[in-house]
């Protein structure tokens, strides 16, 4: 699909679209559980930094299947391990989790609908940070915006869990990020399993905020696109709660039309600050084409883009200082 028949599909999508996972279903609280994903995709055949990545680094990753235990399901996922491992040496592991529109799809999905997963395993910040990166390829829509999960949410964990037992992974040095659905599912995690993950990177989502009081010890970065959003809406809440216990926090807003070297510099300066807790606003509107359409499908990539971002997520382990 071009760039031009997709914004006639975003048009509409906007006008439905929650922050957390698009509404491709009547059900109250946004997508069906389960349902295959049947929105629209934005065409990044014209980006040629992605498409690059695409075939140098996304060829990298290894399909694979988990059996689970618990319910005899399968469930596919992807997994690009670290270049040269030492032996005796435990790495770090990103899980990278998409949006609503790749579920049901190629097991590759997740990976080539954008920066997200591939920018943790390509070579300069592999050079920095070797690390696994976990990709799983759902069968149907995960969450909704009734905060109802399917059975793969949970054996998203039991999956993780296996590899820890099998690859030479730190426990201390577990990640967690989405976009949309898959940030959902990453709020979900760190307040469900507060010892499991080191940090975590929330991008234009939302979950439970009657859940939200459990985020305020952790470590984490939330993106949202433009401060009026619904996930604008959910930083709000958050910081209301540190607010009330008066924790240490950071916060910064700027359009995503800046060059990648100012984002990264001002990203910087907002972590120099060395709190825990960080929120990253992008300017309304700045990260949408010139063509308009959906803010918040538009906003993934310029989150992942920043390297200062991933570089903080890495730095971080659990029960440890934060550190920059």
């Amino acid at each position: 699909m071009k760039r031009q028949q997709f914004l006639k599909y975003v048009s509409v999508l906007s006008l439905t679209a929650l922050s957390g996972c698009a509404d491709y279903g009547k059900k109250k609280g946004g997508s069906w559980l389960g349902a295959r994903a049947q929105g629209p995709v934005i065409d990044k055949t014209d980006d040629p930094i992605l498409q690059g990545l695409i075939q140098t680094v996304g060829t990298k990753f290894k399909a694979q299947q988990f059996s689970d235990p618990k319910t005899g399901r399968i469930l596919n996922y992807s997994l690009y391990t670290p270049e040269h491992l030492v032996r005796g040496k435990k790495y770090p592991l990103v899980l990278f989790m998409a949006d609503a529109s790749t579920p049901g799809r190629s097991i590759d999905a997740a990976i080539t609908q954008g920066y997200g997963a591939l920018v943790f395993a390509e070579p300069d910040f592999q050079s920095k940070h070797p690390c696994f990166v976990l990709v799983p390829e759902y069968s149907g829509v995960t969450v909704n915006d009734s905060y109802e999960r399917t059975e793969e949410v949970d054996m998203t964990i039991r999956l993780l869990e296996s590899l820890l037992k099998t690859l030479p992974i730190n426990r201390r040095k577990l990640f967690t990020t989405g976009q949309s659905m898959g940030g959902m599912m990453s709020m979900y995690f760190m307040t469900q399993f507060p010892e499991l993950f080191a940090a975590g990177m929330f991008v234009d989502c939302h979950w439970d905020p009657k859940t939200y009081d459990k985020l305020l010890d952790d470590k984490f970065i939330f993106f949202a696109a433009g401060k009026d959003g619904s996930a604008g809406q959910q930083i709000q809440k958050i910081l209301n709660l540190l607010r009330e216990d008066e924790l240490p926090y950071s916060a910064a807003e700027w359009s995503a039309k800046l060059p990648e070297d100012e984002q990264n510099m001002l990203a910087q300066e907002l972590f120099q600050r060395g709190n825990p807790i960080n929120f990253i606003v992008f300017t309304s509107g700045s990260v949408l084409p010139p063509e308009g359409g959906s803010e918040h499908m538009y906003s993934f990539d310029y989150a992942y883009k920043i390297g200062a971002a991933r570089d903080w997520l890495l730095n971080q382990q659990l029960g440890a200082p934060v550190k920059y």
